[in-house]
């Protein structure tokens, strides 16, 4: 992605898709801007701190034994994904972790999915991050691992056979070192539970059957990775970053694979942060007992009373004009309104802005009337399906957000900020109505009458 210089490039430079790292141009650190929600906190709970020598300023981590598993809760478009993006490049190195990020929308079946399908997947990241240090991990330890799927591919393929299936491969492939036989193996049984529903199913059979001798094997791999990185001085620990998970499935399927598959994440010994659909936020106390909590809330753009917050409306202007050249905007207070109707959204912004620029005459640039269009259309589209018993929780916000009152959480308020019809800022006892759905006739006819 490149700034945007020209009208017909504006949509290019406003993917709502693609993730910044922090060395990209469009990167912006949007630190210090969302309520409570802190990551000195974060880097508390991983045991890292930040030191200063001969002029170097580096992240250090001291190994306790004890693994820390976070959920990081927010809303989708909240920024998370390039956040995590951050953290795992300012953790990584030898004082440190070894970063391994398994973005699970991308690799797996999303609509039918199990924390053994997401532990297998970061079985799979960690060996190709291994691969890349060329890092030469013991003989025993792989060859071990290396036996035991290849037993569970055994069991599957009979069933498979029972069924009339193809059977997959346990990577026995002439040639291939044994960490590459291991990959080429974890990667057949990763493949076959993003493939059709019935395969996937004999997988789950046999892995769920026997979890347990997998998490056993699971830490005692990386047990012993974790030294040779730390002989290597490659790293002093391993760290799971795992994205992806409210982005296409049901709540149902992710309420399952997070609380009925809580024995199985407090099995396994290793530090990970785990991206977690904010509806899930309700079953803090349950989820608690073996895991912590972060809110990562939106960016809070307005006070309660109507009153623009500066440092965060200056930030997403750099936002905007990391993005986008200023000559294709009328005026900076155009700007402005797009930032305030966005609600704190990174991908919000970027939705109205590309909108509007949809709007524009080949030759003009983004001005009022074309913000105006663009925001009547996203706003009305939003407000669509909006159900009645929804419309009175929105009216109950509007009255809680006027007398300042916490407005409590319950099934419509979750299936509200699902649709991203409701924001949440602070640490998640603040709740607003999204600006867009806020501007629709829908919203002034049913909720401001």
């Amino acid at each position: 992605m490149q700034k945007a210089t020209h009208l017909s490039e504006i949509a290019g430079a406003l993917n709502k898709f693609e993730p910044v790292p922090p060395d990209h141009p469009f990167y912006v650190d949007f630190s210090g801007l969302r309520g409570s929600f802190a990551i000195d906190r974060l880097y508390k709970m991983l045991n890292v701190r930040k030191v200063n020598k001969n002029g170097e300023t580096f992240w250090e981590h001291t190994p306790l034994g004890a693994k820390t598993f976070i959920f990081l809760a927010g809303m989708r478009g909240s920024g998370k994904t390039t956040e995590l993006l951050r953290y795992a490049r300012e953790l990584e190195g030898p004082s440190a972790f070894l970063c391994v990020v398994c973005n699970v929308d991308g690799d797996l079946d999303m609509p039918d999915l199990e924390y053994m399908d997401v532990l297998i997947y970061q079985l799979e990241k960690l060996i190709e991050r291994v691969g890349e240090k060329n890092v030469q991990l013991d003989e025993d330890i792989v060859e071990a691992m290396q036996t035991w799927f290849a037993n569970q591919v055994e069991e599957i393929n009979k069933r498979l056979r029972a069924e009339g299936e193809i059977e997959i491969s346990a990577g026995n492939k002439e040639g291939y070192s044994l960490w590459k036989l291991l990959l080429s193996t974890v990667l057949g049984i990763r493949t076959t539970l993003s493939g059709s529903l019935d395969r996937a199913t004999h997988v789950r059979k046999v892995m769920r059957n026997n979890f347990s001798d997998f998490a056993t094997r699971f830490n005692e791999f990386i047990e012993k990775t974790v030294l040779l990185l730390q002989k290597r001085k490659i790293a002093k620990d391993i760290l799971f970053i795992v994205d992806g998970l409210e982005k296409t499935m049901t709540a149902e399927v992710r309420k399952r694979m997070v609380i009925d598959g809580a024995n199985q994440i407090r099995s396994i010994k290793v530090h990970t942060i785990f991206t977690l659909p904010v509806e899930l936020t309700a079953e803090a106390n349950r989820i608690k007992n073996f895991a912590e909590i972060l809110i990562f809330p939106f960016i809070k753009v307005q006070t309660r009373d109507g009153q623009d917050v500066p440092e965060s409306v200056n930030r997403f202007l750099e936002f905007i004009d990391r993005r986008i050249s200023a000559e294709l905007f009328a005026s900076e207070g155009v700007k402005r309104k797009a930032i305030l109707l966005s609600g704190g959204s990174p991908r919000q912004l970027l939705r109205i802005l590309e909108h509007a620029s949809w709007e524009v005459a080949e030759g003009a640039c983004i001005d009022e009337e074309a913000l105006q269009k663009a925001v009547e259309y996203l706003s009305n589209e939003m407000a669509r399906f909006i159900r009645e018993e929804q419309f009175e929780e929105l009216r109950k916000i509007e009255e809680a957000r006027k007398s300042g009152i916490f407005v409590p959480f319950n099934d419509c308020m979750q299936d509200l900020m699902e649709q991203e019809i409701v924001f949440e800022y602070d640490d998640g006892t603040y709740k607003d109505v999204n600006p867009l759905v806020a501007a629709s006739k829908a919203y002034k006819t049913h909720v401001l009458r």
